[in-house]
């Protein structure tokens, strides 16, 4: 490259080349990574339809079941069990129909879906009329059974024909776009480690270039600011007529200027403060000045005449006698540093400005003491490398910002987190290195600093840190103001938080995997043992009878616990949906208690209830599961002949609900988690049946409906529990 070139045409090319690398690796990888999602999303299309079957033919088989029982034991429980199952089987009908209908490949299977409905609906509902209809005669009663049962195994035959054959399809094609995306995939690969290899040939290449042209005319800049600085000579200058030769003819114009002023303000700031004297060739003190007295503890009778090297420490002689020697035979200025010998015996560092006069014989020296100047120098040496090697192992990274929110310092750890270089990151504006922190109000952009200090607040910022390679790193950020001269300065502290976001990952999937792989399995056990119990299978002994019911129990605690799971689940995904009706408050409140009612009445609880009846807009099931878990744990904590009060009224825009109970009551330490997931505080060995996920639905549920939610305890004295939520829904 021609060297008339400025750096900025010189840059130009060298971000241009790889620029135009980087583009074309990026159209082409964006238009795999668009086939290799429109793979995907038909698996997972399938994958929703395999789903959809088989949660239809879990529902018509309960269906079934529950005819069935209503038959044999004319019992309701079974009647509105069927009823409400029925409903649940159609709804999945019309979603399997919908999912079917948005793929226009799937007009046949729509058409085989929309007629089962029809006829296996007719039949459900024509063998349940029959059912119903009441039967006194016990051998025609057999008959219908007969008939009944010839009935629902047609219908068994058809629908589950019609059911496998669509699941058979798309389980098929889930296989084949699987293997599709697996191709995509692969093709992916290769071609990010072609662009990756390319890059990197590219990147030596310049590289390589920008080293022969550039960076070696830079290291001679440096090396001449450290000559500089050391009072050493500088290099030629450069010959070169571009920006750095231009910058290099103006630093040797400046060092020339700095030399002299130098000179000149240490001349006099020595012959002011320090120890002048003359010395003959033979280094014996010819003259020197009063101060010696004072600053040495010598008089000038004592010095005159006396052999400089006798006053100088042993390790330094020989360093002040060649110094000496040196300086007569450049005929200049020479500086020379060595200790000497005070006439206390004290030993103090001396910096001896000396110059050889040939007409005089003589040589003129001006001492200066440097010994406290030494003694900072070490202290400020050892306290900065002590500083800078925490600063440098600190796992936190550190950010030292000015008011506009420019990076002007960090640390080690923050060039880790972002693999950037230092240089790099110095003069980066804030809003460079995290992915959240631009923010808007509408009215104004918010900067970098505006915009942490009002997010982040008292409490740190959880947000994404920039990488070079694109990627995000979790981290956790708060910023803390200092002074530092006349500016105002911030230090923004960096956590990355990528273990612990991965740990919470990890505790959301085993929640999602315990959720949906146990409650099949356990809905099917659930039928097993509810049949067992009817005698379906034969007589139980009464041994067999009590071990069946604790099973029972044991099994509706465990599907208790998968619905919380799930439950959390859906609010965490955001896919639970509030079925907003009106409703009434004093209803609700009935309703929960007589869900708990009998729990109270075993624990020898009494319940109380103060109710200012009003309308509210809420999902009513919901308020009402939230009702029953904190009555059941008011009641769980309660001693026997104690009282639990629930109340409800109006407050402002508001209905408030309140829990009371007179138990143990809670620690204020424990306050702050006992909403939290997992949590269970204050619960005794005896009492620890819960999973601990029961306050943490509350509360989600309460958050849905735009509601608060809080505990007021004291230790010894109970807790009340209370939430709130908008008499009208809140967009």
């Amino acid at each position: 490259m021609d060297f008339s070139l400025t750096l900025s045409q010189r840059a130009l090319i060298l971000v241009a080349i790889p620029l135009t690398f980087e583009l074309t690796i990026m159209f082409v990888l964006t238009d795999l990574l668009r086939q290799a999602e429109h793979e995907s999303q038909r698996q997972r299309y399938s994958k929703s339809i395999v789903a959809t079957v088989d949660t239809t033919q879990i529902h018509f088989y309960e269906c079934l079941h529950n005819l069935i029982s209503y038959y044999s034991s004319r019992s309701k429980n079974f009647r509105k069990k069927f009823v409400e199952v029925r409903r649940e089987f159609e709804g999945d009908l019309y979603q399997l129909e919908a999912l079917l209908a948005a793929n226009a490949s799937r007009k046949k299977q729509l058409e085989s879906v929309s007629v089962a409905r029809v006829d296996v609906l007719k039949a459900l509902d024509g063998v349940f009329r029959r059912v119903e209809q009441p039967v006194d005669d016990m051998s025609f009663q057999l008959m219908v059974g007969y008939e009944l049962n010839k009935d629902i195994q047609k219908v068994i035959n058809r629908f589950a024909d019609r059911m496998v054959l669509i699941a058979k399809n798309e389980k098929s094609q889930y296989s084949k776009d699987t293997v599709g995306e697996q191709e995509s995939r692969r093709r992916i690969f290769e071609f990010i480690t072609l662009g990756l290899v390319g890059n990197i040939a590219i990147a030596g290449l310049l590289m390589f270039h920008f080293n022969r042209t550039t960076t070696k005319r830079f290291k001679i800049l440096r090396e001449n600011s450290v000559r500089l600085s050391s009072g050493r000579p500088l290099y030629e200058p450069m010959k070169e007529n571009d920006e750095l030769g231009e910058l290099d003819r103006r630093f040797h114009q400046m060092a020339a200027t700095l030399l002299e002023a130098s000179q000149r303000e240490r001349a006099v700031l020595d012959n002011a403060n320090d120890v002048i004297c003359s010395l003959d060739s033979s280094l014996n003190f010819q003259a020197v000045n009063p101060v010696v007295q004072k600053l040495w503890g010598y008089t000038p009778e004592d010095v005159i005449g006396r052999r400089l090297l006798s006053m100088i420490d042993e390790e330094h002689r020989t360093i002040i006698s060649e110094g000496m020697l040196g300086a007569r035979s450049q005929n200049e200025e020479v500086r020379i540093e060595g200790r000497l010998r005070k006439s206390n015996g004290d030993l103090i560092d001396i910096v001896w400005s000396t110059r050889w006069s040939e007409s005089e014989q003589a040589f003129f020296c001006v001492a200066h003491d440097v010994s406290e100047r030494k003694a900072a120098e070490n202290r400020v040496r050892e306290s900065e490398s002590l500083i800078r090697s925490l600063v440098a192992n600190m796992p936190v990274g550190l950010i030292t910002i000015d008011s506009e929110g420019i990076v002007q310092s960090t640390n080690p750890t923050i060039e880790r987190l972002t693999d950037q270089p230092t240089d790099y990151l110095i003069g980066q504006d804030l809003n460079a290195l995290f992915a959240s922190l631009n923010t808007s109000d509408g009215l104004k952009q918010d900067t970098a600093l505006e915009a942490l200090l009002r997010l982040a607040g008292e409490k740190p910022l959880v947000t994404e840190l920039n990488r070079r390679d694109g990627d995000y790193l979790p981290v956790e950020i708060s910023v803390a103001p200092f002074g530092f001269g006349t500016g105002q300065l911030h230090l923004v502290m960096v956590v990355d938080i990528t273990e612990r976001t991965k740990a919470d990952q990890l505790k959301r999937d085993f929640v999602a995997m315990v959720s949906h792989d146990l409650r099949t399995p356990l809905n099917s056990v659930r039928g097993f043992l509810q049949l067992a119990s009817m005698g379906t299978y034969g007589e139980l002994t009464e041994q067999g009878g009590q071990r069946l019911e604790l099973a029972e129990r044991n099994l509706e605690r465990l599907l208790a616990l998968v619905r919380d799971l799930l439950d959390i689940e859906k609010l965490d995904s955001g896919m639970m949906e509030l079925n907003l009706r009106t409703n009434s408050a004093q209803e609700l409140i009935t309703a929960s208690l007589d869900s708990v009612r009998d729990f109270a009445e075993s624990e020898f609880v009494d319940l109380i209830v103060d109710i200012e009846d009003a309308q509210i807009i809420v999902d009513g099931e919901r308020i009402i599961q939230v009702l029953v878990n904190l009555l059941s744990n008011a009641i769980k904590f309660s001693s026997p002949q104690h009282q639990v009060m629930v109340s409800g009224a109006c407050e402002d825009s508001d209905y408030l609900f309140k829990v009371v109970d007179f138990g143990p009551g809670i620690a204020a330490q424990s306050r702050e988690t006992v909403f939290e997931r997992f949590k269970q505080v204050g619960i005794d060995s005896a009492k620890r049946k819960g999973s601990g996920l029961g306050l943490a639905i509350c509360k989600a549920i309460v958050r849905e409906h735009r509601g608060k939610i809080g505990v007021v305890s004291e230790l010894g004295k109970g807790s009340e529990f209370w939430f709130r939520v908008p008499l009208r829904p809140v967009s």
